[in-house]
């Protein structure tokens, strides 16, 4: 889910001796085999508790105690319990914040049921978490500002296409009356009543938390720097939304995109698509009480993005106004290759090194050229004279990459107009956190896209809000 612009934060704030205590829970695996497994739960938590070190680095007294498959902490009930009894050594003057990813059910006098790895559907009452013990704590709690996220409707769909026990009406009214009994309080939910929450393979993430964490990271960050509660839902809000209506509305082109815009392909191209249905909706809810700002982090600036421009036209001002807005405005690191001092192998090193860089969030490909294949199965991108890249290694690097968002941007040139389809000789996987697009021209020297695309960004960067790689497209 990229951005490729956005507008930087001042990362400044006057601190003090409030603490901001966080518990945070994700439940992938259940010991009950009647409670379905999930995939992104536990990794919701783990990055989110990642992430919050990182934007309540500069507050004086911060306690995370994160709890999911495969963390120190295993995400069951006794631990759980133990986490948040630590709310009650808050002082006023503290925040606290509960978060939890994973099934939510409701017991037999349907009452809010959190599914945590010990829970059993025959004993739900005796080994699940309820709302009303976590809402218990809180009023026990002297901290005033008390905060609870919950990404608790992750059961399966059924073919009717609704959820089954969808606890979410419930869970609205209960918050909805704790609300009333506090001074600063501020739940956010991850979808609204008949609706479902999404966990999206490409992301690794369930939409709901991977939105909070793109958020955390200064997204949601106002003019100074500062992260409050009400920021981030309206962030989570927008971009939810609009990732949901680009996963329902794929275009149909001459292009393919995949990842956050969904895809774009040509109409011949046979590939399995994750298309959402017409009527899939996520709408984050929140509850509130109070007036005072509740701040839950700092922007912070962002170097794990990187863009490597490879291009044979050292001198052309298009390929330098790219790099510019690059840096400038999306806050990428940006390395430019003149591919005619580049041999074939330095060349492939070069991308090897971007694609396969630990803990790498974000990695921008320009690549112009020719396309060529020695046989039928191996395909090369021929950047200058003898200057190429193997498509076939290209499209393993990419499979294989840990970077979690990458965009490639091919110029391609054919002059035979026969050349295989980008996305056919790349094969990439569903899976994976790619957005690919490519045009191709017949005419030599012919750089009309480039100059598109450096005035699309140029124009984007002006603006107030984030440019996605998805608007190059539609």
């Amino acid at each position: 889910m990229s951005a490729i612009v956005s507008n930087p934060s001042k990362q400044k704030l006057e601190l003090d001796q409030a603490k901001l205590w966080i518990v945070l829970v994700g439940v992938n695996h259940y010991q009950d085999s009647q409670i379905p497994d999930l995939r992104y739960c536990a990794n919701d938590c783990k990055e989110l508790a990642e992430t919050f070190k990182i934007a309540t680095q500069k507050f004086q007294k911060t306690e995370i105690i994160p709890l999911y498959d495969g963390g120190n902490k295993p995400p069951n009930l006794s631990e759980i319990i133990t986490s948040i009894h630590q709310f009650r050594l808050a002082k006023p003057e503290d925040t606290v914040l509960f978060y939890f990813s994973g099934h939510g059910y409701l017991d037999s006098n349907n009452r809010p049921i959190l599914c945590v790895a010990d829970t059993s559907l025959e004993d739900l009452t005796r080994t699940g978490l309820k709302l009303d013990i976590l809402l218990n704590e809180l009023r026990q709690c002297d901290a005033r500002r008390q905060l609870v996220w919950l990404d608790a409707c992750q059961e399966q769909e059924q073919q009717d296409n609704t959820i089954r026990q969808n606890p979410t009406g419930q869970l609205l009214t209960i918050l909805e009356q704790q609300a009333e009994q506090s001074q600063d309080f501020y739940a956010m939910l991850s979808c609204n009543k008949t609706e479902r929450s999404w966990e999206i393979p490409e992301l690794k993430h369930g939409l709901f938390t991977y939105c909070l964490i793109e958020g955390l990271q200064g997204k949601a960050a106002n003019t100074e720097g500062k992260i409050d509660a009400d920021g981030l839902f309206r962030y989570v809000e927008r971009t939810s939304k609009k990732f949901i209506e680009y996963k329902k509305n794929f275009v149909d082109g001459d292009d393919f995109s995949k990842g956050m815009g969904g895809i774009l392909r040509e109409s011949s191209t046979k590939l399995k698509l994750n298309r959402f249905p017409a009527n899939a909706s996520q709408t984050p809810q929140r509850i509130a009480r109070g007036s005072g700002e509740l701040i839950i982090g700092l922007a912070t600036t962002s170097t794990q993005r990187k863009a490597l421009i490879i291009d044979n036209l050292s001198s052309s001002e298009a390929d330098i106004r790219l790099c510019r807005i690059l840096q400038a405005r999306g806050s990428f690191t940006v390395d430019y290759c003149f591919v005619r001092d580049q041999q074939k192998q330095n060349l492939q090193q070069i991308i090897a090194s971007y694609l396969q860089e630990e803990n790498q969030k974000t990695v921008l490909l320009y690549l112009a050229g020719t396309i060529e294949y020695t046989n039928p199965e191996t395909y090369e991108l021929i950047c200058h004279q003898e200057t190429r890249i193997n498509l076939n290694w290209l499209g393993q690097q990419l499979q294989d990459s840990p970077v979690k968002e990458i965009i490639i941007i091919a110029d391609i040139l054919d002059t035979s107009g026969t050349t295989k389809n980008f996305i056919d000789i790349l094969q990439p996987s569903q899976d994976i956190s790619l957005c690919l697009i490519t045009v191709t021209t017949f005419v030599p020297n012919n750089r009309k896209f480039l100059h598109q695309l450096v005035t699309i960004l140029e124009n984007a960067g002006d603006s107030e809000r984030e440019f996605w790689v998805s608007e190059l497209i539609l």
